[in-house]
């Protein structure tokens, strides 16, 4: 599993543990409710995905590894990473599980609900992960 978040504010750092669990639902009903809001969104997540590419030795390998892609469905990699700038943007943090095949090759990425996951933090790093429906934790990766 592999997460994508951004770090926590500077209020939230300064304390000693916490749990943190984003408040998705309140910010997208702004993002619901305000049109202009949402067209800037659309437009900013647009421009950042609207031409992705691959370079490099294996780019054309790793491009026709992402066209596999399928997300939580039918979404391309494209779509995936343009809901996930969504999701980060409007949010805070963006969720999402890589799926590996049986060579630890990455096959998928799959969007985990930005509502449903809680960070425990203490002394202002993150700890753990925790999905709120199923109990699981892990690890943040050590950089």
């Amino acid at each position: 599993m592999a997460l994508i978040a951004r770090p926590l504010a500077a209020s939230q750092q300064n304390m000693d543990e916490s749990d943190y669990v984003s408040q998705f639902d309140k910010w997208a009903g702004f993002v619901d409710t305000i049109p202009i809001l949402r067209s800037i969104l659309n437009a900013n997540a647009d421009a950042v995905t609207a031409s992705w590419r691959t370079s490099g030795k294996n780019g054309r390998t790793m491009a026709e590894n992402l066209d596999e892609f399928d997300g939580n469905g039918k979404e391309s990699f494209k779509l995936i990473m343009n809901n996930a700038i969504k999701v980060a943007k409007i949010g805070g943090e963006y969720y999402a599980e890589i799926i590996f095949d049986d060579d630890e090759m990455p096959v998928n990425l799959v969007t985990l609900p930005p509502d449903g996951i809680k960070q425990v933090v203490k002394k202002g790093r993150i700890r753990k992960y925790e999905e709120l429906k199923t109990g699981t934790t892990w690890r943040p990766p050590r950089g």
